[in-house]
């Protein structure tokens, strides 16, 4: 037997009276079912809001009105914003890797910095570009400071810094300049290596006549593995084939026209 209007109570009257009203509580319902809750405390609450709601569609249904099945609230996907193509034609080298990092906001390392320029459309010509792209930047680090080179390969714009961080990043690239003007006087860096050129011409002396690695180091007194770091697979072959042809064209071929060997 169905229920009149006036065996209902004011919550369902309202309903009957505006079918629409139905479809905001089933929608909360959805709402309060998919909720992700922080606070474990809010369950409570959450379980008696769901089964009040849960109440008044049943109350709906035993009225003998349509119920509107309702789906959890579609939400609407998100579109990502198309990527910001960077204007980099007629810059140079490192115009366009000051304009990367400005893009970027973040410290980038050489080869990220020429990946991303090429993704935007700024193609390099030379042939090692990360190391082109460094040399470029590292001159305008020298000539305007707006962009340092902040160690492990990473280069940032100076507006990024703090202060220590660009105090650091300048006397890393004093030193770099001292090793590199040393180098150019001739001035050869790290711990001299114990093989001196004098124990090069020997070893390779000995590997062309032919003998074993292992004897030569028990004669020198160099580690073997001294010598394998210098000298790799290939020289080696090489050395010994040297000597093998060295022998060959010593041996004196028999001469067949006067009878003599």
């Amino acid at each position: 037997m169905g229920l009149t209007i006036a065996d209902r109570d004011p919550i369902s009257q309202l309903m009957a009276r505006d079918p629409n009203e139905i479809e905001k509580y089933e929608a909360a319902l959805a709402a309060l079912e998919v909720a992700e809750w922080m606070d474990p405390a809010d369950d409570a609450d959450r379980d008696k809001a769901t089964a009040a709601l849960r109440r008044m569609i049943r109350r709906r249904k035993e009225a003998g009105l349509s119920a509107v099945v309702t789906a959890s609230p579609r939400v609407e996907p998100v579109k990502t914003p198309e990527p910001v193509k960077l204007k980099l034609d007629g810059l140079s080298v490192s115009e366009a890797a000051v304009a990367m990092l400005q893009h970027k906001g973040t410290p980038l390392g050489a080869i990220q910095i020429v990946r991303d320029l090429a993704a935007h459309g700024f193609e390099m010509a030379a042939d090692n570009k990360e190391a082109s792209l460094a040399m470029a930047l590292r001159r305008r680090s020298d000539n305007y400071q707006d962009v340092y080179n902040i160690g492990r390969g990473l280069w940032a714009l100076r507006s990024t810094l703090t202060e220590k961080q660009i105090s650091s990043a300048q006397q890393r690239a004093r030193t770099v300049r001292g090793m590199e003007q040393a180098k150019a006087r001739g001035v050869r860096m790290g711990q001299p290596s114990v093989l001196s050129d004098e124990v090069r011409a020997e070893f390779e002396r000995r590997v062309s006549a032919g003998e074993k690695l292992k004897s030569i180091a028990k004669v020198t007194g160099i580690a073997e593995s001294t010598y394998r770091k210098y000298y790799l697979g290939p020289q080696l072959k090489a050395l010994r084939a040297q000597g093998k042809a060295k022998d060959a064209a010593e041996v004196v071929r028999p001469d067949f026209r006067s009878g003599r060997s």
